[in-house]
């Protein structure tokens, strides 16, 4: 995690049905600008093999104590989500964005 993000739990690989969840600091360019997105907006995930491009969309935004993993639930009936967690200034508190394939 010190020099990117890393999968933190959910399907084996990306752009798969499940709740893929991305970690990482919010230094340099990593996960850096996460606070400036909001719900509605979309970015898109490449899987390396197969160059596959899923877009998802943000649904859902907040922050939570570092021991809730709620977040991390795979109740997704099939479908494809994507759960981007870093800390917030401090660490003392995660900062979570939920997205949904487009």
């Amino acid at each position: 995690m010190k020099l990117g993000v890393t999968r933190f739990y959910g399907p084996k690989d990306i752009n798969q049905s499940g709740n893929f969840c991305i970690c990482g600091h919010n230094w340099n360019n990593i996960l850096k600008r996460l606070d400036e997105m909001n719900v509605g907006e979309q970015f898109y995930l490449i899987t390396r093999e197969t160059k596959e491009r899923v877009d998802y969309e943000i649904y859902d935004k907040y922050t939570c104590d570092p021991t809730d993993l709620s977040c991390l639930d795979q109740n997704q009936d099939g479908k494809k989500e994507v759960t981007l967690i870093t800390c917030n200034p401090g660490g003392l508190t995660r900062l979570i964005c939920k997205a949904r394939e487009v």
